[in-house]
């Protein structure tokens, strides 16, 4: 191997051959354990949780007071599904009322992303906020539907 000396007067390795590079690398990090790989992945996942949670404080915080939109009825966000990157969020919206106002609950956010962003940037102290895509969450009249089979199924037995 061959050394450099940068700039900065620190030193850099350059592997004469392509295969010494793996031996570099795995030299590099043999003394890194399996468990502290573990425990970095954990922590990124608990980043991700906490930002996560944060977001749908924030953003059901902005739907409740803060958006003027006459189309934005009665919402309640339900989840944030934040991506492995960062970089986009999923937002489940749970909107009381009918299946058009629900529509135009939605119409109404889509409108205000770039409000949103900017607001979460301002209150989460963000470089970046996440890409935001609004989606409406039918898990709850799903689970209102079963639990009605299932009392039917209960009152014919």
């Amino acid at each position: 191997m061959s050394r450099q000396s940068g700039r900065s007067g620190l030193k850099s390795f350059r592997p004469s051959t392509p295969d010494s590079s793996k031996i570099v690398c795995t030299q590099l990090f043999e003394h890194i354990s399996p468990s502290a790989v573990y425990m970095q992945n954990r922590n990124v996942q608990h980043r991700r949780e906490r930002m996560a949670d944060a977001l749908r404080d924030e953003i059901g915080a902005l739907i409740e007071g803060e958006l003027g939109d006459p189309r934005i009825g009665l919402a309640t966000v339900s989840e944030v599904l934040l991506a492995s990157d960062g970089k986009s969020a999923r937002v489940f919206v749970e909107v009381d009322g009918t299946e058009r106002e629900a529509d135009d609950t939605l119409q109404g956010l889509n409108a205000a992303r770039g409000f949103i962003r900017h607001q979460l940037v301002e209150r989460l102290g963000l470089r970046h906020a996440p890409e935001i895509f609004f989606q409406l969450d039918t898990s709850t009249a799903r689970q209102t539907r079963i639990e009605q089979l299932l009392q039917r199924i209960h009152k014919k037995k």
